[in-house]
């Protein structure tokens, strides 16, 4: 029997895309680093809770605007594609940012619960957006991880909570951790003027999380980031 091809709906289409962009907790976190990195950050940190599928990325970059952060509300219907790294096609041959088509964020908005709360150098206070399944819970001034200065904190709560099949097939908690550590100690390579460090929330049978479990401070040169990272043995040989 012949079947009948039938256009997918926007939000089908939406979901089905943000999965393969977003494969895992190590890939969130790895986009949200490098949208960090591409804000100027010079001090990035990381926490996951991999058994309460959740993570979160607080830096000190330039932030987000309330502007800007509109947008984001409107969730990954309407706020795909929107970028501050690329306008136009001529542009793309000019980047020099890890991001540009403005897919992790809206990605992240259709998969797991997205909150945002950032706040600028000109701003007096810290906006704050909550998406959860593609729709917008909340925009306005922060509910918490409120701020002083410019910067932005990224959190992730439920990941892959409308893809149980994609829960099933994650990574463990350990070998997630242990990607998350490799990618941040590569990122710390390229980058030696960050400081990264990566704190497993995971709570234990005592009720205890295991705190930080990777420090790296910021350094002058790439080879001075390899010895702090690897050790001095390592780092005699190149």
């Amino acid at each position: 029997m012949q079947r009948t091809l039938y256009p997918l709906d926007s939000e089908t289409r939406s979901k089905i895309r943000s999965t393969q962009i977003l494969t895992s907790i190590p890939q969130i976190v790895s986009e949200l680093v490098q949208n960090s990195l591409d804000a100027n950050a010079s001090q990035i940190n990381v926490g996951v809770d991999i058994v309460e599928w959740e993570c979160w990325v607080y830096d000190d970059g330039t932030g987000i605007s309330k502007k800007d952060m509109a947008i984001l509300a409107k969730g990954p219907m309407e706020g795909r594609y929107g970028s501050s790294k690329a306008y136009e096609i001529n542009s793309l041959n000019q980047l020099s940012t890890f991001g540009f088509r403005g897919e992790a964020l809206a990605s992240a908005a259709d998969i797991c619960c997205l909150e945002i709360s950032s706040r600028t150098k000109a701003a007096g206070e810290t906006w704050s957006v909550i998406v959860k399944g593609g729709k917008s819970l909340h925009y306005g001034p922060a509910i918490r991880w409120r701020r002083d200065t410019a910067g932005s904190v990224v959190s992730v709560r439920d990941v892959f909570y409308n893809l149980p099949v994609r829960r099933r097939v994650h990574p463990s908690a350990s070998k997630s951790l242990e990607i998350i550590k490799r990618d941040l100690q590569c990122f710390s390579l390229v980058f030696p003027h960050v400081s990264f460090t990566l704190e497993d929330a995971a709570k234990d049978q005592s009720n205890h999380s295991r705190g930080k479990v990777l420090s790296i401070p910021r350094t002058t040169s790439s080879l001075e980031a390899f010895r702090s990272t690897f050790g001095k043995p390592l780092a005699e040989l190149l």
